[in-house]
This record gives structure tokens, C-alpha cells and sequence, in this order.
């Protein structure tokens, strides 16, 4: 049975797209976007009554034909996961009718301002100045549609069409009528409580009180130390840190994870304790790289941030800006380099400010490297280069491929991480392959035996033995496909950083043993 909805269509129609109307004339004026905002939700409550869910969302997908009556063609394909079109949990395989609403706050917020969700800092969290611009009474629906927990969105579309019916009107919300009469009726109770207790107060006249806690003291702080890690060899062993793990590196001096609100150092042998760095920051990061005992941190709004694990504390580098994720870091010769809105950007102790290394590179790099020899490389959209004497030289060229991860082996070639597999090279780019054609590889680590592990975004871990690649991944028992940093150190331990999950280390040796055999390899205990 065919479409019978206004608003949709399974094949493509006439008229401009939203992201083509907002690219040529700015956002729309508020009561436009409303409209638009409730004809979308009717569109996905009449979906969700046939059974069907609208992955294509989004701004591309949405065309404005007569009257500038929006339409969303089903057959668009799907967007772009990086820029923060996809919730995570429809990024991980566990779609639900929820996952299309944040798709539906994430187009409303493109339509009034022009952000990409990524910008907003979605879909990780919903960051403090991401509704800037957007008209205050829109401000509550928009955040309960574009909340990272699919579980504190609106229930159903018919909900957030309610929502937005009422924005259209001019009249309260639910939510907002909800919340007058609870502050009606908490007013009528404070204000009894307060007879009582004058009341209670001249009872009890001038007897002194039981010491009581300080409103709003902090909560006990996870421990600065963290005992020894020692998996058996069935499985993965969780290790304490903040879920959202972004990175992690292998180093002489150790191992360095580093999540959105802390880091952590784990030095070799892996029997020793770890140590918590720079926890519970204000502002999440999003980036790190060590050098030496010294880290250094580049956040989701182009902070920087500096520790060490003895003293004096390092030189903290300036912020890059305001806004905007710093994508990549990297330390040579003395200098930090950070991938940063397109371009690589430099700089030393002491300078006021950093300085734009990208010379004539285009706007488009996501990864810096150093490499042993101390070479300086870029890699991002069409390509790999590498800094010169007399600038900027193309090691590899690639067109419509991204690379979003450098890092070199023990024999000197390049890894390149790209949205369509792994890349290996000579150090002058001659000699290139691709494995693991169709995923987003984004990190690697070198195992016993010349063994690789390749992680990836949405896909999980996988292991290279001899030329032979196996999975392991959520399948397996890994509790999550989205890999953002894998490490071995020195005692043979697997260390695997996960995205809105955690960290767990394993056994390198049984890790590579279950992948090849095709057995799970479970968190231990669970």
C-alpha cells in the first residue's frame, strides 16, 4: 500500500531542499520552522502507525514544494553519522521510534539557526550555547528532542506534534502547563511548610541545632589511583574510567586513555597502579597526546587543556577558539599541532598564540602524526601529506576518501584510517594497499607475531594475522562497535577505548586466539 501523507513521498519531488533554502537564504523565521517542525512529526506519527521508521532524515531529505510545504522523501539515503545526524543508539544497530525524533529536533535546530548537530556538540550532548539564536519558548521541546538519551525524548511523534502544535498557537505546552501547576502547587506547600515551621521554631526556642551538610558539597571523587589490571584469559576486563573514552595511546612510559572528562595513565608493567589525571573538567575533551609524562588535551570547543605526572606542571597551550572540536593532536620537535577546523594549527611554549601551519593544504584536515624521524603529516579529505623544507608535500592522494587516523608501524610505513578502510604505505607513499573496504577504521595497535588490530567506528576490533583479517566485535562479546582507541603494551595486554561505553583490556594473545577461532570473548563476570 502506497503513501497517503501530505508530508511524504518514497521517491524524489520538485522544490529546493531545506539544506539548500537555509544555504542560500539563512534559517527560517520561527513560525516557518514551527510549521515545518509539526508537519515533519504528523509525517512520522503516520509512519510509526505503519510499522516504519525514517532513518533519511534530515536536512537533505526534506524539499520544500508549493507553499513551501515540506515534504520528506523516504528514499534519501542515510546521513552523515559524523556530523550528527544519527543518535547513537540508531548508529549502534538499536533504532527505535525515539531515534527518529531526535533526527526531527536536529532538523528543526538546522532550520532555525543553520548548525550542523555536530556543531551543537551532538550527538554526544547538547552543548550550553548550541540553542544561541533560537527564540526561548522553542528552547525546552528542542532540548527533550535532541537529548542523547533516547529515553528522556518525547515518547511519540504524536507527542512532539502536541508540543508543536502549541508553539505554533502561541499557548503553553504540555511540559510548560505541567510545570506552572507544579510550581503552583510546590508554592502552596512551602508556603504551609513555612507556618509550620514558625510555629515549630518558637516551640522550640533558642535549643541549638544538629550540624547540618552544606547544600550542594561535592560528591566523593573516583580515586586518584587505580589497583593492578590482570584479565584472565575467557574475556575483557572493565576498567573504572568515564564512559565516553575518545582516545588511546601506547607509549615507553605506558599507556595513556584518554576520555571526555579525564584521563588516565597506566605505566608499564601493566601490574602497576594507573593513575587519574585532569578529572572532572568543566569543558569535555575531545583529543590527547602524550609526550613523554606530559599530556595535552584539545576539547569539543576548541579548549586546550595541559598535565604531567610528576612536577612542574607543562605550559598550557591558548585556546584555538570558541567553537569548533579539535579534531587531532600531535607533538615534534618542541611544537604541538592540532587538526582544527580544516586546518593544522602550531605552536611552542611560550608563544601568545598559535599559528596556521597549513599553508596551501585544503580546508579539510582531520589528523595529525609525528613520526619517529620527527616528520610532520596531514591527512583529511583527498589525502596524506607530509611538512618540508619548502612546505607541503603529497604522500598519497585519494579523492572523495577522508582520512581521519595516522599513525606509523615498527617498520616505519604509514597507517591512514579512512572512511573506507585501512591504508598501508611506504614512508613516500609508494606501495599503498586497502584492507577493510567499507568501515570508518579510526585506530590501530601492533600485537606479538606482527599481528594488527584495526578499530573501527561501528564495526568493532579487528585483527590482521598474516594477511588473513578477523572480527571481533559486538558479536563476540566486545560491549561496543564503536572503537575509538585500541593500544598493546608491553606485557601483551589489549587495551580498547569505546565510545559512550568505557575501556576493557584483555589478553592480546587469547583476544587474537578467540577472533581467529570465531569464539565470543566476553566482558568477564557478566
Amino acid at each position: 500500500m502506497g503513501l497517503d501523507h501530505p508530508n511524504l513521498s518514497e521517491d524524489a519531488v520538485a522544490g529546493a531542499t531545506l539544506r539548500q533554502r537555509v544555504r542560500d537564504g539563512g534559517g527560517l523565521p520561527a513560525p516557518q520552522a514551527l510549521r515545518l517542525g509539526l508537519d515533519l512529526a504528523r509525517a512520522l506519527s503516520y509512519l510509526h502507525a505503519r510499522g516504519q521508521l525514517a532513518p533519511g532524515l534530515s536536512p537533505d531529505a526534506v524539499r520544500l514544494g508549493s507553499g513551501d510545504r515540506p515534504v520528506l522523501v523516504l528514499d534519501a539515503p542515510e546521513p552523515d553519522a559524523d556530523a550528527g545526524w544519527v543518535p547513537f543508539e540508531r548508529s549502534s544497530g538499536r533504532a527505535r521510534p525515539a531515534s527518529d525524533l531526535y533526527q526531527l529536533g536536529a532538523v528543526l535546530l538546522f532550520a532555525l539557526t543553520g548548525k550542523e548537530p555536530r556543531a551543537a556538540g551532538l550527538p554526544i550532548e547538547l552543548l550550553a550555547d548550541a540553542l544561541d539564536g533560537v527564540p526561548p519558548e522553542l528552547r525546552p521541546t528542542l532540548r527533550r528532542l535532541l537529548d542523547p538519551r533516547w529515553d528522556s525524548r518525547p515518547e511519540t511523534p504524536l507527542e512532539a506534534a502536541a508540543e508543536l502544535d502549541c508553539l505554533v498557537r502561541g499557548v503553553p505546552t504540555p511540559l510548560l502547563a505541567r510545570r506552572r501547576l507544579a510550581a503552583a502547587l510546590l508554592g502552596l506547600m512551602l508556603l504551609s511548610l513555612g507556618v509550620g515551621a514558625a510555629a515549630w521554631r518558637a516551640f522550640r526556642g533558642a535549643r541549638s541545632a544538629a550540624p547540618v551538610p552544606k547544600a550542594g558539597a561535592p560528591r566523593k571523587a573516583p580515586p586518584a589511583l587505580l589497583g593492578p589490571i590482570n584479565p584472565g584469559d575467557n574475556g575483557w576486563t572493565v576498567v573504572p574510567v568515564y564512559p565516553d573514552v575518545v582516545g588511546v595511546q601506547g607509549s615507553p612510559q605506558g599507556v595513556w586513555v584518554f576520555s571526555k572528562y579525564e584521563v588516565l595513565h597506566h605505566p608499564e608493567p601493566a601490574a602497576g597502579p594507573a593513575r587519574r589525571l585532569l578529572e572532572r573538567a568543566r569543558d569535555a575533551y575531545a583529543s590527547g597526546v602524550a609526550d613523554g609524562d606530559a599530556v595535552f588535551l584539545g576539547g569539543w570547543k576548541g579548549q586546550m587543556t595541559a598535565g604531567r605526572l610528576g612536577s612542574p606542571p607543562p605550559a598550557l597551550p591558548p585556546a584555538l577558539g570558541s567553537d569548533g572540536k579539535v579534531e587531532s593532536l600531535a607533538f615534534a620537535g618542541g611544537a604541538l599541532y592540532a587538526a582544527w577546523r580544516g586546518r593544522l594549527w602550531s605552536w611552542r611554549e611560550g608563544e601568545p598564540s598559535w599559528s596556521d601551519a597549513s599553508g596551501s593544504l585544503p580546508r579539510a584536515l582531520r589528523s595529525a602524526l609525528a613520526t619517529r624521524d620527527g616528520a610532520v603529516l596531514a591527512g583529511g579529505r583527498g589525502g596524506i601529506w607530509r611538512r618540508g623544507a619548502n612546505g607541503w608535500d603529497v604522500v598519497w592522494s585519494g579523492a572523495g576518501d577522508e582520512v581521519v587516523a595516522l599513525a606509523e608501524d615498527r617498520r616505519g610505513r604509514l597507517l591512514a584510517g579512512t572512511r573506507d578502510g585501512l591504508l598501508t604505505l611506504a614512508p613516500d607513499g609508494a606501495g599503498f594497499r586497502r584492507e577493510l573496504r567499507g568501515l570508518t577504521v579510526n585506530s590501530f595497535a601492533e600485537g606479538p607475531a606482527g599481528r594488527l588490530w584495526a578499530g573501527t567506528w561501528k564495526a568493532g576490533l579487528f585483527v590482521r594475522d598474516g594477511a588473513r583479517w578477523s572480527p571481533l566485535g559486538l558479536g563476540s562479546g566486545l560491549p561496543s562497535d564503536q572503537v575509538t582507541g585500541v593500544a598493546v603494551d608491553e606485557s601483551g595486554l589489549l587495551w580498547v577505548g569505546l565510545y559512550g561505553w568505557g575501556l576493557v583490556v584483555g589478553r592480546e594473545s587469547a583476544a587474537a586466539a578467540a577472533a581467529l577461532e570465531g569464539r565470543p570473548f566476553p566482558v568477564e563476570g557478566r
